[in-house]
């Protein structure tokens, strides 16, 4: 922030100081500054008097950075027994009323094979400026949407073939590390199959107890996705892996 506001005032004070308030985490939505900082700073500069502006909770959910906001047009070859070989995704972001937000495509298109072996993958990024709240990080910058894809895929990919969808992940799954995925991330370590076999006995046991209660009550549904992070945004950035089940009603 303090570069930020510096960058712009630096023609009317020498230096300015930044006093961060405890807010909590370090979310992606607080990265970049919005114009009420500017307005705030240059309207205490030119009064010389302190100047405090709080937005209200109408005004927060307005004009903070959006997320998401990603189309994805997809085709994804594969073998008849399952094996994952191709995919070319047309990206169209939905950038609001800014540009910052572009990188985010960006972190989608890297991670968008996840913790599959997939090597062909070509990604057209297109960036749309609309009248929208502009777009930036928020609750994961990016990797979300790259995990709907690929989970999407597998179980599009899953019924076509008539195959179980713990099975055709297990197919494609890394097993030898370290790998280089086709965007040049290292993946440095981990057990991808044994995180696998863990999820799928709790899967295994809610698909049971779902078909269960789907007898009694229906409208129940099972998903079972998988999420890769990076653990820094920069070049060297070591993916992580996770798995997670959600039993809806």
């Amino acid at each position: 922030m303090r570069k930020f506001l510096l960058d712009a005032f630096r023609d009317y004070v020498s230096d300015i100081r930044v006093i961060q308030a405890d807010t909590g985490g370090a979310f992606g939505s607080k990265m970049f500054p919005y114009p009420e900082d500017y307005i705030v700073t240059y309207a205490s500069i030119i009064y010389r008097r302190p100047v405090k502006w709080v937005a209200t909770r109408r005004e927060d959910l307005l004009s903070t950075y959006h997320s998401r906001a990603q189309i994805h047009r997809i085709k994804a070859g594969f073998t008849r027994s399952g094996e994952w070989r191709a995919l070319i995704d047309e990206l169209i972001i939905d950038l609001g009323a800014a540009t910052h937000g572009y990188y985010l495509a960006d972190i989608t298109a890297s991670l968008i094979s996840g913790p599959y072996k997939v090597k062909d993958i070509l990604v057209e990024i297109y960036g749309v400026k609309t009248n929208k709240t502009p777009l930036d990080q928020y609750r994961g910058a990016g990797r979300p949407e790259a995990a709907f894809v690929y989970e999407r895929i597998m179980d599009m990919v899953a019924d076509e073939l008539k195959m179980d969808p713990v099975e055709i992940r297990r197919r494609n799954l890394i097993t030898e590390l370290p790998y280089t995925n086709p965007f040049g991330h290292k993946y440095d370590s981990g057990n991808y199959l044994h995180l696998l076999s863990i999820a799928e006995g709790y899967y295994r046991d809610f698909e049971r107890r779902a078909e269960e209660l789907r007898r009694q009550v229906g409208g129940l549904a099972l998903a079972y996705p998988s999420t890769l992070s990076r653990i820094t945004s920069g070049r060297g950035s070591r993916p992580l892996l996770g798995l997670s089940l959600m039993v809806r009603f």
